[in-house]
């Protein structure tokens, strides 16, 4: 549980904090975060955001704080790797936390890197999609031309995307 007063970086908290963590709220679990640091997420204040939340792949290259960026970064977010859904972070604000699973077993091009940009049918693509994927997760094709090779794989976060 969170431990309420805690200090971070010298300062003194009483309640849940958005202090370096991009807009999601946290507290330490320790009184002395710069001590000991463990911490944990504050419990979301309304679930509207649960409901109506819709995935989003990483875009790359993205800009923040006017440096473009090619693959996740840990900056501001407590050492949790993120990415901007949008290409200017600094103009649209939106982002998320990276997926750093390798999607070996996933698809059936054995892990390897997406291709873009790449045909699906006869449309091209230059970031993964999320086209008839049940779930809603975002893939890519690791061919040029999905249509002809019919070679795929779900889309790691971390991966560097090049256009």
């Amino acid at each position: 549980p969170c431990v309420f007063p805690f200090i971070y970086q010298g300062k003194s908290y009483s309640s849940c904090t958005e202090v370096d963590s991009l807009n999601h709220s946290w507290c330490a679990t320790t009184s002395n975060y710069d001590k000991s640091p463990q911490w944990k997420y504050c419990a979301i204040k309304s679930l509207t955001y649960l409901y109506f939340w819709v995935p989003r792949p990483c875009v790359f290259p993205f800009i923040y704080q006017g440096k473009s960026y090619s693959s996740c970064i840990e900056i501001d977010s407590l050492n949790l790797p993120w990415c901007a859904t949008t290409a200017n972070y600094d103009k649209s604000p939106q982002w998320k936390y990276c997926d750093t699973k390798e999607y070996y077993n996933r698809g059936n091009s054995r892990g390897r890197s997406c291709v873009f940009p790449f045909k699906y049918k006869d449309s091209v693509f230059y970031s993964c999609i999320n086209k008839e994927e049940k779930r809603g997760r975002f893939w890519c094709a690791t061919t040029r031309n999905y249509d002809k090779d019919k070679r795929w794989s779900y889309c790691a976060d971390t991966s560097k995307i090049t256009v």
